[in-house]
């Protein structure tokens, strides 16, 4: 992939924006409950993709996917802001975001374990427990200790 100023600039924008949500989501909860700033965010994000889509001519999901897509778009987006919106309330935005960066080991964990098929080496799961203990211990603004 040929790096150009644009390619350079839009992953700066994208790094500024997402790194910028947390500190935006602890003043948007200065005016507005967690549920409500959850709506007006994916109001706002809905009304742009809205434009996006009709812009491109996007074809629209066959009928036996809308279910699932509902499903997916309720739990991943809906419960998603609304529970870091209410967490947000609790915890600084720099904890908040590291608490958020943990996705994909709990992701990887659950996947493991409902597939139960991928079976852990020792070392795997040390490293686990580790990130567990030090994204626990950081809600309560402790350092890290394994005894």
């Amino acid at each position: 992939m040929k790096l150009t100023f644009s390619l350079v600039f839009l992953h700066i924008l994208m790094i500024s924006l997402w790194a910028s949500a947390f500190p935006v989501i602890q003043i948007g909860l200065e005016s507005f409950s967690p549920q409500h700033l959850a709506f007006v965010r994916l109001s706002i994000a809905s009304l742009v993709l809205l434009v996006i889509a009709i812009a491109t001519h996007m074809r629209l999901p066959d009928i036996k996917d809308i279910p699932f897509l509902l499903a997916l778009g309720f739990l991943g987006f809906t419960v998603y802001h609304t529970a870091l919106n209410i967490g947000e309330k609790t915890v600084s935005a720099g904890i908040a975001s590291l608490l958020v960066s943990t996705t994909p080991i709990f992701s990887s964990l659950l996947a493991i374990f409902f597939s139960g098929g991928v079976r852990k080496k020792k070392m795997g799961w040390i490293c686990s427990k580790l990130c567990r203990c030090c994204t626990f211990n950081l809600q309560q603004r402790e350092f890290c200790t394994l005894s």
